[in-house]
């Protein structure tokens, strides 16, 4: 379909003649594509949208410039949607738990979990428990803070701008140093106790205050025994060679800083001359910019498969007068995604978090090295189901309506990619069985439905397709689509999530039909940068940069990615006191999965690289910090004294809380065993994890023994729901609707057979549900594993889409080759395919190819 705008373009008529809720000059066109940079004002409909945030509650610096890094650790700083100048969230940026408020900025670094981790469902660090100190002002305090400069892991905050005493604090992730600039008044650092407010001060009393080290410009400050935790925490005080402090062994330091207006406060991982020494080095070199660099690396120096991504995390620097470190040199903290994949020198310090042990690195950069484990963009015809029985279960699927909700229904852009996700995983498998009727009914289905969400069909809006839009929000530098849902429009949630299962889509039908990619490349190439822009802006057009005219400008360099934490942030705003957090990080992989689908059939490589290093580094962090086998980053007793009640009316699953291994959220200050909504069925704090089930999810078969822990701890969990909810006969059977495909297609990694059988026992499924799968492509997905034997992640390839499976007898390669031209595939194990054009192929001669352009199959 054609945008409306190009239409009367086309037609002669004035852009702006039209009548309707959106004015077509609002309308901008991208290929045969379009959005609108204005929401309708049709207010019948305008009622049921979210409004997103708006430019007064973007806090900014006139020396900020470019889109807003939303979804990040310190977004609270940035972003306010409480109308609370200060105070909007938590910024955790490990070691340390800060917040903003209206005397300057409290920091904190806990050195253990809240409570007795046995005894908790929500495990997190002890910020309620841990001193604090504040970094402020003694000439004032402030009415606003906002954010002045940023890179890729680190923010320049500033309180007072445009006062004369304005103060700035660079705070970066992983660094247990805060360097502050003033402008104007002296520096005032308060020691204050666990119950400390910015409305109501409680200072430490100065019994428990000792300076272990003076050197003048320079203190060491132990602050203990103030709780009945007995927590002792180490300061470092840098400021200016003259400078000097009044106040010393009080809970109040000020000082002039002799007129030169800066200091660092750095955070001793323990107290001592050499530590001081180590600190005082690094003090005095600020950090002005962070930024990654990300290599996706397929062969060796003799050519061999080793499908590596190489990471560079470098900073930039700028030296005061008494930095004794080299150009660019810091002292920051690898996290264990980080030092368990590098080889550069750590020092012997180390830091407590919830992430498990921080490492204290010195230099201007390091590097990380990680495998990329491949992806299938589908499964290859390798099951030993019943041909007609599959082709039957899809004939079921397209007898049903595509869209869950029926056609003319409105369905937000979360379960909208529900829809696309179950119609396109169709397409393959019918290509696969020779049933060229559903073949094309799914993929015209999906790509005519696809084309007007990508589309402002008509200015008049009159009808439910019509609402089916993306808007461009310049506040804030993202593309919305409407109809929103889970905060996805006002405070920005969750944008992978939703988007990820459109560009999967999207990529399903980049397989099969090039004259669609022509037309609608453009559209979809915005939706992949509002999640994941692959380029950094560079500013120049603060806010006013049109996605069509500058897309690498219009956003935020990847949205929902955290290149320091090595995983993605659903929340928009992060105004919690927890931080930022993410449920569902196996819905994180889709996305990156189908970028990288898309990028490469579309022959966008610095997408690709840039997908594939997202896609690394997520199921790197989803196996350390959701999973954690090595238990290394939640303690192993978590939950273990959880009362193991059935109290079925006073809760929700998991009824009885035993414990497990596995965090169904990650939030910035530690993990949960719950969900954001209330399940019905433990499935659903378990599941979310996994689905959805495809080609990406291999990575959940890497450790056999856990998957098998995993599954047994949920279906150990259900056992205590039997009595709660009689509809369920067994542990391991009655799955809720929705949630059996992600249930079967789990156990089907690391026990196929009794997958086949769980799975056997209750088809067909309810394809018309909300689950995003559907009975054939369950049945597909289980009887191949069962073929294949499970994943086998010691093998990699010299190209992107790859696997390789292990049944005890032999191996079954796959591979995918994009290319115009037949390609040799070859493996880290020696063995080498060659691949048709266009096409994926099995070493046991299975071949499923592209299709020739939509205009050509049948209608």
């Amino acid at each position: 379909m054609k945008g409306l705008a190009s239409m009367a373009a086309l037609a002669g008529v004035s852009p702006d003649t039209a009548q309707g809720a959106i004015p077509r000059s609002d309308v901008v066109s991208v290929g045969s594509g379009s959005y609108t940079t204005a929401l309708p004002d049709d207010g019948d409909i305008t009622a049921d949208y979210a409004t997103p945030p708006s430019s007064e509650e973007v806090y900014t610096t006139a020396n900020a410039s470019g889109p807003i890094p939303t979804n990040d650790w310190w977004t609270s700083i940035i972003l306010g949607t409480n109308d609370d100048p200060h105070g909007r969230g938590a910024v955790v940026g490990l070691p340390y738990y800060a917040e903003a408020n209206t005397r300057g900025l409290t920091v904190q670094y806990p050195s253990d979990w809240f409570g007795d981790p046995a005894e908790q469902g929500f495990l997190k660090m002890d910020y309620l428990n841990t001193p604090q100190l504040t970094i402020g002002n003694a000439a004032t305090d402030y009415a606003e803070s906002a954010a002045d400069d940023w890179g890729d892991w680190h923010v320049r905050a500033r309180w007072g701008d445009g006062t004369a005493t304005a103060m700035d604090v660079t705070m970066a992730r992983g660094c247990p140093l805060f360097f502050v600039e003033y402008n104007g008044g002296d520096a005032e650092l308060t020691f204050e106790t666990k119950d400390s407010t910015p409305s109501n001060v409680v200072p430490v009393d100065d019994a428990n205050i000792s300076v272990w080290a003076d050197r003048g410009n320079v203190l060491g400050v132990s602050v203990d025994g103030i709780t009945a935790d007995d927590y002792t925490k180490q300061y470092g005080i840098f400021a200016p060679a003259d400078a000097t402090w009044t106040g010393t062994g009080t809970s109040t330091l000020t000082s002039s800083l002799d007129g030169d207006g800066y200091l660092t406060v750095a955070l001793l991982p323990d107290a001592g001359s050499d530590v001081l020494d180590l600190f005082e080095t690094y003090a005095y070199n600020v950090i002005r910019d962070t930024s990654v660099e990300w290599n996706y690396v397929k062969t060796d120096a003799d050519r061999t498969p080793i499908s590596s991504v190489r990471s560079t995390f470098s900073f930039r620097t700028e030296a005061k007068a008494e930095n004794t470190a080299g150009d660019n040199e810091v002292l920051t903290c690898l996290f264990p995604h980080q030092w368990k994949h590098s080889s550069d020198p750590l020092t012997d310090y180390t830091y407590f978090s919830p992430r498990g042990t921080l490492k204290l690195f010195a230099g201007s950069s390091f590097d990380t090295t990680m495998t990329y484990p491949g992806i299938l963009p589908f499964l290859s015809d390798e099951g030993n189901y019943d041909t007609a029985t599959l082709s039957a279960y899809l004939d079921r699927l397209a007898s049903n309506s595509l869209w869950q909700n029926g056609s003319g229904s409105e369905t937000n852009t979360y379960w909208a990619g529900k829809d696309y996700n179950r119609n396109w995983q169709a397409i393959p498998i019918a290509q696969q069985v020779g049933n060229t009727t559903a073949r094309d009914h799914f993929l015209n289905g999906i790509a005519d439905k696809l084309s007007g969400w990508l589309t402002v069909e008509d200015t008049s809006y009159d009808t439910v397709e019509e609402e089916e839009l993306f808007y461009y929000h310049d506040a804030v530098g993202s593309l919305i689509g409407y109809p929103d849902g889970f905060g996805s429009a006002s405070i920005l949630n969750d944008h992978h999530f939703h988007y990820g299962y459109f560009v999967n889509a999207a990529a399903e039908i980049a397989r099969m039909d090039d004259e669609w990619v022509s037309e609608y490349e453009g559209m979809v190439n915005l939706l992949i940068r509002d999640y994941a822009n692959w380029e950094r802006p560079d500013g120049t057009d603060p806010f006013g940069s049109l996605p069509k005219d500058a897309p690498k400008d219009a956003f935020p360099f990847m949205r929902n990615f955290d290149p320091y934490g090595g995983h993605s942030f659903a929340g928009g705003d992060a105004a919690a006191a927890d931080g930022n957090n993410q449920e569902s990080s196996s819905e994180a992989v889709n996305a990156y999965a189908g970028m990288i689908k898309w990028a490469e059939l579309t022959g966008n490589t610095a997408m690709r690289d840039a997908a594939i290093a997202a896609y690394t580094h997520e199921v790197t962090a989803i196996w350390e910090y959701w999973f954690d086998p090595s238990h290394d980053s939640f303690p192993t007793s978590w939950g273990d004294d959880v009362s193991s009640g059935t109290a079925c009316d006073d809760a929700t699953p998991p009824w009885g809380a035993p414990e497990f291994d596995y965090a169904s959220i990650v939030w910035s200050t530690g993990y949960d065993h719950h969900v954001f909504w209330g399940p019905l069925d433990t499935i659903e704090v378990f599941g979310i994890n996994w689905l959805p089930i495809n080609g990406h999810s291999l990575y959940l078969g890497w450790d056999q023994t856990y998957a098998r822990e995993n599954w047994d701890d949920m279906t150990r969990t259900r056992g205590l729901e039997t009595t709660c909810k009689p509809d369920v006969d067994a542990p391991d059977t009655d799955f809720l609707d929705g949630w059996k495909t992600a249930a079967w297609g789990y156990r089907s990694l690391h026990d196929a057979g009794d997958a086949v059988g769980l799975m056997e026992s209750e088809l067909p499924l309810a394809d018309s549900s909300g689950s995003g799968s559907s009975t054939a492509f369950t049945y597909h997905w289980v009887y191949n594993m069962d073929a294949m034997g499970t994943v086998d992640p010691s093998v990699v390839a010299d190209v992107p889409m790859y696997a390789v499976f292990d049944d005890g007898t032999e191996k079954t390669y796959i591979a995918y080759n994009a290319s115009d031209s037949t390609r040799t595939v070859t493996f880290s194990d020696g063995f080498s395919m060659d691949v048709p054009a266009n096409a994926q192929k099995s070493s046991n001669g299975s071949v499923t190819p592209e299709l020739a352009p939509r205009s050509d199959m049948e209608t």
